[in-house]
């Protein structure tokens, strides 16, 4: 099965750059460590946009996740996939903020396809998101709601397998103190 042509950019565990390798390759056990870049839209109130991603998609379909998340292509910074993606994945074309909050590493199967991610996740959040401009691509995404943050961590204390591997990370993340954004 071939996902696609795209070729995205390569890298260790560590976030060091390692070239690039087409994103089928990169998916495909044992998998090749690749950029990802995961961003969280958040509301003033601390709600959460979350998404469930299509039945169809290659990997992890229909399991809960964050907002948008994509692969960093050659040349492209990481702000940029984000917003393409935000973009792409649920008709966003503005926001106010963008802001990088942390990194990690992580590696996942997904049990039914069997496809596997090997990932240095860059975890950004967008604030200032008009909701009446969210128009989900239905080949990516199922359905979207605004979940508080603490029912999200319900979920990944009680119900994991509801949750993309990536997001459980993700939520881990935000969790802790946020570090200075100067």
């Amino acid at each position: 099965m071939r996902l696609s042509e795209e070729l995205i950019l390569a890298c260790d565990e560590h976030g060091n750059p390692d070239g690039v390798v087409e994103k089928n390759d990169a998916h495909v056990p044992p998998g090749v460590w690749h950029f990802a870049v995961s961003v969280c839209v958040i509301d003033p109130g601390g709600r959460h946009l979350v998404q469930r991603r299509s039945g169809g998609k290659y990997h992890f379909g229909g399991l809960l996740s964050n907002s948008s998340c994509t692969h960093q292509r050659l040349g492209e910074r990481v702000t940029d996939a984000a917003l393409r993606c935000l973009n792409h994945e649920l008709g966003i074309d503005a926001v106010e903020s963008l802001c990088l909050t942390s990194t990690f590493s992580y590696e996942a199967t997904d049990p039914v396809s069997g496809l596997c991610e090997r990932e240095f996740d860059s975890v950004l959040v967008a604030r200032g998101v008009d909701r009446r401009a969210i128009a989900p691509n239905l080949r990516e995404v199922d359905e979207v709601m605004w979940l508080e943050a603490e029912e999200l961590h319900r979920m990944r204390q009680h119900q994991p397998h509801r949750l993309t591997p990536w997001f459980a990370y993700i939520l881990d993340a935000l969790a802790k103190p946020s570090r200075s954004k100067d």
